[in-house]
């Protein structure tokens, strides 16, 4: 998901970056809820028909699928936001709440746009940290992201330098 809210002029702007999430938590344990639920009915009906391992199995495989679902789920949970304001750029990253946070000079600040066996990869630079920024995203977003930020830098170039 690409959300982009325009600032106080052409070079600013807030930008929200999301993995595609379409299920959410609550849609995966549905899903497993449902698995769990068939899972679990063969697996009685095998212990009254005399093959109690089965549960044991059936029991382990919903473990699995559990903390599967639970590892995609988180990882489909993180944000990336970037705030670009005349003076500074912030770049926040985490789940439910900020983890990681930059904080640079505009001025000092670089985008790079590289092209990668997987599609574009953007990174921030300033100085010598680099924050790599949208991998998440599909190619049709990553190409409206990099028409914006390149709007962006040649209108702060037009209205700052």
């Amino acid at each position: 998901m690409l959300s982009i809210t325009s600032g106080e002029n052409e070079a600013c702007a807030r930008i929200v970056l999301a993995p595609n999430n379409s299920a959410g938590w609550r849609g995966n344990k549905r899903f497993f809820h449902w698995v769990a639920a068939v899972s679990l009915l063969v697996a009685f009906a095998s212990v009254i028909n005399g093959a109690p391992l089965i549960l044991l199995f059936s029991g382990l495989e919903l473990l699995a699928l559990y903390f599967a679902l639970r590892m995609v789920s988180k990882r489909c949970a993180r944000l990336q936001v970037i705030e670009m304001t005349p003076f500074e750029v912030r770049i926040q990253t985490g789940h439910k709440r900020p983890e990681k946070q930059w904080r640079w000079q505009r001025l000092h600040t670089k985008v790079e746009i590289q092209e990668h066996r997987r599609g574009k990869l953007i990174n921030l630079i300033n100085g010598k940290q680099k924050v790599n920024i949208g991998d998440f995203l599909t190619e049709k977003e990553l190409g409206h992201l990099v028409q914006r930020l390149k709007q962006m830098v040649n209108s702060y170039q037009h209205y700052y330098l």
